[in-house]
């Protein structure tokens, strides 16, 4: 009952419907929807990095500024297994096989 009842509003009246009763709620957003909404970008939280293989992407920076911290974000993420071999090196493990 509960679930039919929800689905005859969208998922922002109900956001808005909450809101005005003054209960405490926040949106549940897909991936690309954080990055839109108006908190995220004036927060400056979504930060764009240049990645080797895909190019300029957003990625998610600190959320809070202090003075004398750098929030600025340096590198993309790895790919997967990217560092395996120096970390494995580090450990005293010889190279692994690459998977290519």
């Amino acid at each position: 009952m509960i679930a039919a009842a929800l689905r005859m509003k969208t998922s922002g009246e109900w956001f808005d419907i909450i809101n005005a009763a003054g209960l405490p709620c926040g949106p549940v957003y897909s991936v690309k929807d954080v990055f839109a909404d108006p908190q995220v970008q004036e927060l400056r939280i979504a930060r764009p990095v240049t990645h080797p293989r895909l190019g300029e992407i957003d990625l998610v920076a600190q959320p809070c500024e202090m003075t004398g911290f750098d929030r600025a974000i340096r590198k993309a993420t790895p790919d997967i297994g990217q560092h395996n071999n120096e970390i494995l090196q580090s450990l005293g493990y010889g190279r692994t096989r690459s998977r290519s």
